[in-house]
């Protein structure tokens, strides 16, 4: 019942919500911003759930001193990438600003927030992959707080000049694309994979440094439709979009400025774009907050995970083109893999060995 009760989370954003403020905007008559103040009826969409307190850590973090102390751009580049480790209160927001179909009606705008800590699964000199992991407790109708949850969430992997990745084209395919190494000089790629490791979107871009702040800005970049957007939306099959890192003393943001796409099918070409929206995802530092049951999730599973990073770094190496289907057998990719962690977490018998479960699991999503 938990596991099922995760993966419905899963399936929902996997976040938390902020109803009250939803309701308060929404009788105060003052809903949104972006020429939609005053709008009737429009109030964010998103989580309906309360969270427990939070506490900030207002101090500058150490990772934020260390941009400053070193000596060469490479290095301030890895400090600021390793500034998104750490305990977070996030916040997403997003919201559609302009429609480009006559008579296009704009969504109502998105918003939810976690807990959740990012750390480094590995940090060289030139790749530094970090994993997010969600710990959320809920509030019942009396206030009472649940037990933790703990959800593995996406990752994300920078790598130093880069010279060729997969682009999303749309339809759950992704052709590999090679760089001109004077268009990648100096530059990082941020790789984001999903909560199961399968890979979502690639976009390279430069880091530039000041003393409050660090800035990492994207060449557009494509993706599928995000988590919040896919279970309700079937008018477009594509997101392109320019994504900001900021990282400041206490804590980052990632902007976003997308353009929902529609992709034909058969030849993977943009046919027409149908809106606009931009998002912006704030990372908070938090203090005092308990961590420890995702920390505990992840020293049990973090094997089998490898084991599935691994698999398809196989598979991204040596295929050009990727395919992938959303499910098989009614069941989606990353349920099968978060089952079957969920058994090494719990000491339960294994079906098969994890490498051999791994391959299989992955293979079945493939074309």
């Amino acid at each position: 019942m938990k596991i099922l009760k995760t993966l419905m989370v899963m399936a929902l954003a996997i976040s938390f919500g902020t109803t009250a403020q939803a309701k308060k905007d929404k009788n105060s008559g003052h809903t949104y911003t972006f020429g939609r103040f005053n709008q009737e009826g429009v109030t964010p969409r998103g989580g309906t759930t309360e969270g427990g307190k939070i506490t900030l850590d207002k101090r500058t973090a150490k990772s934020f001193k260390r941009i400053k102390r070193a000596k060469t751009k490479k290095e301030k580049d890895r400090m600021a990438i390793l500034s998104q480790v750490g305990e977070f209160k996030v916040s997403f927001e997003f919201i559609e600003t302009i429609g480009f179909d006559k008579g296009y009606k704009l969504d109502q705008p998105y918003r939810s927030w976690a807990t959740e800590y990012v750390f480094p699964i590995k940090s060289d000199d030139e790749f530094i992959s970090l994993q997010h992991i969600l710990v959320m407790q809920f509030k019942d109708d009396k206030g009472k707080l649940s037990d933790p949850m703990v959800v593995k969430h996406w990752r994300q992997d920078w790598h130093y000049e880069k010279s060729q990745y997969p682009i999303y084209m749309g339809h759950m395919t992704w052709k590999k694309r090679q760089l001109n190494p004077a268009a990648i000089k100096g530059t990082w790629t941020q790789a984001v994979y999903q909560v199961d490791d399968s890979p979502r979107y690639f976009g390279h871009g430069k880091w530039k440094h000041t003393p409050q702040m660090s800035v990492w800005r994207s060449e557009p970049t494509t993706r599928p439709l995000p988590r919040r957007e896919f279970s309700i939306r079937s008018d477009y099959n594509l997101m392109q979009g320019v994504n900001t890192v900021t990282v400041l003393p206490t804590g980052w943001y990632h902007e976003q400025n997308n353009y929902k796409v529609k992709v034909n099918k058969k030849t993977l070409r943009p046919i027409k774009t149908i809106a606009k929206e931009v998002g912006l995802n704030s990372y908070q530092r938090i203090k005092s907050f308990d961590f420890k049951p995702g920390q505990e999730y992840w020293d049990k599973t973090s094997i089998y995970w490898a084991a599935v990073r691994d698999y398809w770094s196989s598979i991204l190496n040596d295929k050009d083109t990727i395919r992938l289907k959303l499910e098989k057998d009614g069941k989606k990719m990353f349920a099968r893999h978060f089952e079957f962690a969920k058994k090494i977490k719990d000491g339960e018998p294994l079906p098969a060995k994890a490498e051999d479960y791994v391959k299989h699991t992955i293979d079945d999503y493939l074309y």
